[in-house]
């Protein structure tokens, strides 16, 4: 019987960074000083992969690209995309530019007792 590592891959990032190819398949866990910023791979890796930054700091992380644009829902938001604090965001290549497929952003918290309608 083959046994498989399936604990999930963590990067942990805590200041400035250039990538030189694209963790994927698990999360880029930001921390250290907030402010700073992380650039993607350039030129755009293949199309299909996934990279999926949480920002772990108590303020902003830029991501950006040298290559290409970051678009995301049928709009251009440009070489760059701040990532708020507790934050997850996930770009995916189509392979001319990185797409915003992914952005939970912040935390929710409910305090007891809690009523919907």
């Amino acid at each position: 019987m083959a046994r498989y590592n399936t604990a999930p891959q963590t990067l942990e990032l805590t200041g400035a960074t250039t990538f030189s190819y694209a963790f994927t398949g698990g999360i880029i866990s930001l921390t250290g000083t907030p402010g700073y910023t992380v650039e993607m791979v350039s030129p755009v890796y293949f199309p299909g992969s996934r990279q999926t930054f949480y920002n772990a700091t108590n303020d902003f992380i830029t991501i950006s690209t040298a290559a290409g644009q970051i678009t995301g829902n049928g709009v251009t938001l440009g070489t760059s995309v701040e990532i708020p604090t507790n934050s997850t965001y996930q770009l995916t290549s189509d392979g001319t530019n990185y797409v915003l497929t992914s952005a939970l952003a912040g935390t929710t918290e409910f305090n007891l007792p809690v009523h919907f309608e």
